[in-house]
């Protein structure tokens, strides 16, 4: 019987075919360090990246993927700091890596406020990391640019994933052409976007809330909204 690779074998081959931009076959490598070292933060990380990498190279991002890939990174982060893991994680390639992976998933899923917030903690670890300085002044002038513009649905954009989803647009047409149309919508409305943030970011951290918000609340009134939406198509 062959010798098993030890992890960091295991962890060097797949940072090789990362560097070739075989990113698949680095993804198979990630996979296999995580299945026989369950309990370490790093395979997590470079699996998240990896999988980040591929969909940029087909140009294909998936909300489904990218909320896996945020979802590793905070087990990931939970691994590190209960002291789970016993290989060593280099502070700079290890956690300043891993809140710069989260706010690029974060970026591509429109969630701009918490993608800022990851870059920004990424810099906390490693102030000259030029890509995080980057990202930190790109999601700053999204943030502004969006401030201008009308106001988004903060907790079914943390719900379904992005902004742009037809789910999130439906409930915006109904702010819009209902609510905003009576004093008591104009009430709900103005409390709505003074705590929708913080709601927000709760349901963002926590996946069993968000299914269950999803299934009890949000999926319903999608599908009842449809009805008035006939010529749209719903994906729940």
């Amino acid at each position: 019987m062959p010798e098993e690779d030890s992890f960091e074998e295991i962890m060097v081959k797949g940072e090789k075919k990362m560097l070739l931009g075989e990113f698949s076959a680095a993804i198979g490598y990630y996979e296999k360090a995580l299945n026989l070292f369950p309990e370490e933060g790093l395979p997590l990380i470079k699996l998240s990246e990896a999988t980040f990498e591929l969909m940029s190279t087909n140009d294909r991002f998936d909300a489904q993927a990218l909320n896996k890939n945020i979802e590793r990174l905070e087990t990931a982060n939970a691994l590190i700091t209960s002291g789970k893991s016993k290989y060593h994680i280099d502070i700079y390639n290890g956690l300043s890596d891993l809140h710069h992976q989260k706010a690029r998933n974060y970026l591509m899923l429109d969630n701009f406020s918490e993608s800022h917030r990851e870059f920004e903690e990424a810099l906390k670890i490693e102030p000259e990391k030029e890509e995080s300085k980057k990202g930190l002044q790109g999601t700053k002038e999204l943030l502004e640019r969006t401030k201008s513009k009308s106001k988004s649905c903060f907790v079914a954009t943390a719900i379904y994933g992005a902004q742009y989803s037809y789910e999130v647009q439906c409930l915006l047409r109904f702010r819009d052409h209902c609510l905003s149309k009576t004093i008591a919508g104009k009430l709900f409305i103005k409390y709505y976007y003074e705590l929708g943030p913080l709601f927000a970011r709760i349901v963002n951290r926590h996946l069993l809330l968000k299914n269950i918000i999803k299934k009890i609340l949000f999926d319903p009134a999608i599908k009842f909204l449809s009805f008035f939406e006939p010529h749209k198509s719903i994906r729940i």
